[in-house]
């Protein structure tokens, strides 16, 4: 009798059996757990499905006359996986990368992973690269089994539990079969930059050199190889939603500078939603490889080991530590905080930078106090008033008067063409 019974883990668990079989089977899915979630019986030429799409080590069992003919288990040791990431979020990518990677290793897989930016899969393959990554899909007929991470609207079959929240982590957790990734002890540090000139590129490279834990480098330009080799890590957003000043009326907002005469001069645009976009990329990124803690700063920023190692310990007792000038008060008063520079607690700091997911979300309200348009005060309304953060403020003149921090100084002049059209 031939019991060559064909069982898949593409769309859910199905079983066939062969039509030149006549008897009547017993098929039993169960889950890890041993608890059965489906059996019914089927002859030859039959199939039967459950449409349980998120892995598990689902086993099946074939019956015949009380006797078991064949036990399968979802094993995908040495098999072709796919997993399809469907979001056009970098940041929801980065936040889940880490999971994808243990699910591959731990099952020791051959794993393609399906993302919708070309950019971002060549970027995470070198991070990566245990993992084929692709910006269009694959048909799925040639893989063991095959998973897709997305927010459903319907979470019945696809994932195991309810994700009203749409947590993409959690989501991606769920699909996968994983609990929270072990953490890493040691800080990583995020710099961020734009870099489209020489001159920038000459600054970034100078800083990099002076950093001694692991890198993550996070920018919306593209970087030469001599700037990836120094870095562990480089994240590239080709979107640099820059607010021009034909917006801000739109907006509400308004930014400007007085020149030496007393006449007043609007910027041709303002960058701190790319910033802000820029730094959540890092993070995701920290977040994704384990990491608790993070050094950030900006590219023209060169801070001192004995700074670096405060921050470090002032971090076991706060959220996140943070730099003011003139005793943390300025723009009339209201409390703003150095955004060039900031060491925290991932998890603490990174829900204020999930907050806006839109240009307009960010800028909408004017230069109040929330959201409020300018970066340094929204930083500190955020992680203050927002977060509720426990927040530990040290003075950034005190940190420049002791030479425990050196800001590059550029003339904009020399960029502001290539920043413009940019």
């Amino acid at each position: 009798m031939n019991n060559s019974f064909k069982i898949s883990f593409l769309n859910g668990i199905t079983i066939t059996i062969p039509e030149n079989i006549q008897k009547e089977y017993l098929v039993v899915f169960s889950d890890s757990n041993k608890q059965v979630v489906y059996q019914t019986k089927i002859y030859g030429g039959m199939w039967a499905n459950v449409p349980l799409k998120y892995y598990d080590r689902w086993s099946v069992q074939v019956f015949c006359d009380d006797q078991l003919l064949t036990k399968e288990y979802n094993d995908l040791k040495n098999k072709r996986v796919k997993i399809s990431v469907d979001t056009a979020s970098v940041s929801d990518v980065l936040s889940i990368i880490d999971l994808i990677d243990r699910f591959q290793k731990y099952h020791e897989c051959s794993m393609d992973c399906i993302v919708s930016d070309d950019d971002l899969s060549r970027t995470l393959y070198k991070a990566f690269p245990n993992i084929s990554f692709y910006s269009t899909d694959i048909d799925s007929k040639n893989y063991h089994a095959a998973y897709k991470i997305a927010r459903f609207e319907d979470y019945a079959f696809v994932a195991k539990y309810s994700h009203p929240d749409g947590d993409f982590r959690k989501i991606a957790m769920d699909i996968l079969g994983f609990d929270i990734p072990v953490e890493k002890e040691e800080p990583i540090t995020v710099i961020i930059a734009h870099p489209n000139n020489p001159t920038v590129v000459d600054v970034l490279k100078s800083t990099l050199k002076t950093i001694k834990t692991k890198i993550i480098l996070s920018v919306n330009h593209t970087v030469d190889e001599e700037v990836q080799k120094l870095c562990d890590y480089v994240v590239y957003d080709k979107d640099n939603p820059l607010l021009r000043y034909s917006e801000y009326g739109e907006y509400k907002v308004g930014f400007f500078f007085t020149l030496p005469d007393g006449t007043i001069k609007d910027f041709e645009f303002e960058h701190s939603y790319a910033v802000y976009q820029l730094i959540k990329n890092g993070l995701e990124m920290a977040k994704s490889l384990g990491y608790k803690k993070v050094h950030y700063y900006n590219y023209d920023c060169i801070i001192s080991e004995e700074t670096l190692k405060e921050q470090l310990e002032l971090l076991n007792t706060h959220d996140c530590v943070v730099y003011t000038e003139f005793g943390g008060r300025l723009n009339n008063d209201v409390k703003s905080y150095e955004p060039a520079f900031f060491g925290a607690n991932i998890d603490k700091v990174l829900p204020f930078f999930r907050k806006y997911k839109t240009k307009w979300e960010y800028y909408i309200g004017g230069a109040g106090i929330a959201p409020c348009a300018f970066f340094d005060i929204k930083i500190s309304h955020g992680f203050e008033n927002i977060m509720k953060l426990n927040v530990k403020e040290l003075s950034w003149r005190k940190l420049v008067s002791e030479n425990k921090i050196n800001t590059v100084k550029i003339d904009t002049a020399q960029i502001k063409a290539s920043d413009s059209a940019n």
